[in-house]
């Protein structure tokens, strides 16, 4: 019975034994794989191998980064090139920036011609282009339709389609919007057109005579 306990006892110590083993090995090799990591270090072939790709790949990094603002650098000195001299300051003006920014004149983005900005309405009285990608003054913006004088509100001469009511041309025989057929009709000539502006402008004159002799002839109120 005792040599029994004892065969047991000793089958608990080899199993010890034997995990004490492996844990020694493992250690063992961490320890070995230390070593040659620090002998690798020491290895001066491995560590100008090591610095120098390390060089290498700064280096291309720095290259695409200074190519690349570069780049961008010849973007602006070429943009900076194509300039024109403001009128008012004298002062040079990049094409790309159609206002001046030192005083702020504006320029047409068409044609290059000069803009009255107490005046302007958003076409150039030059080529008759609307500079929609320029600064257009806040008051100058129209908010009601009885603000716009009759003569530029070129909507009301137009059709409508009895379809959709859009808008349209005379000579057109199809609405754009829904595709329904039209009547076209006769195109008025630039003398048509411009008899019919003189006699609007007429009246309307007309109208503000008569409204400021009603206001004289009224009699005035004693204090």
């Amino acid at each position: 019975m005792f040599e029994k306990k004892k065969s047991e006892f000793e089958k608990e110590k080899d199993k010890a034994r034997k995990k004490l083993r492996k844990k020694a090995e493992k250690v063992k090799e961490e320890q070995d794989l230390k070593k040659k990591r620090a002998e690798r270090i020491l290895d001066k072939d491995f560590v100008e191998r090591r610095l120098s790709f390390e060089r290498k790949r700064d280096e291309k990094k720095k290259a695409k980064r200074d190519g690349f603002i570069t780049e961008i650098e010849e973007e602006v000195l070429a943009d900076q090139k194509e300039t024109f001299e403001c009128k008012i300051c004298g002062q040079e003006i990049g094409l790309g920036n159609m206002q001046c920014p030192h005083c702020g004149q504006m320029y047409c983005p068409f044609c290059g011609f000069i803009l009255d900005d107490k005046n302007f309405t958003g076409k150039c009285p030059r080529c008759g282009g609307y500079a929609a990608g320029g600064v257009t003054p806040a008051k100058l913006v129209q908010t009601r339709i009885e603000d716009i004088p009759e003569e530029d509100r070129f909507w009301e001469g137009l059709n409508e389609c009895p379809k959709c009511g859009g808008a349209t041309q005379p000579d057109w025989d199809e609405c754009p919007l829904c595709g329904a057929k039209l009547e076209p009709k006769v195109k008025e000539s630039p003398k048509e057109k411009e008899e019919k502006t003189i006699a609007s402008i007429k009246e309307k004159r007309k109208q503000e005579l008569m409204k400021r002799r009603r206001k004289k002839a009224e009699p005035k109120r004693g204090i």
